[in-house]
């Protein structure tokens, strides 16, 4: 689904848009979901996209913050239900 987003806004050589300073969709999509995270941490869209995106480019700096997050979003879901 994410990556969809991030094709409709990619130049010729692949790179996206407006984030010169970045050399993949997936970085420029952690800096963008880190950012939608401090408004929705709940969100098991945003935390699932931004694992998958760290864990593309090998960025294990936030994993276990991360886990956490999965976890509480994913029981938080399920409570839903």
């Amino acid at each position: 689904g994410i990556s969809w987003m991030y094709q409709e806004h990619a130049k010729p050589d692949g790179k996206p848009i407006g984030f010169g300073e970045f050399e993949a969709y997936d970085e420029a999509s952690i800096m963008a979901l880190e950012k939608v995270l401090e408004f929705t941490p709940e969100s098991m869209v945003t935390v699932s996209n931004l694992v998958m995106a760290q864990n593309r480019v090998c960025d294990w700096s936030k994993r276990n913050r991360n886990a956490k997050l999965l976890k509480k979003a994913l029981k938080d879901s399920i409570a839903k239900k």
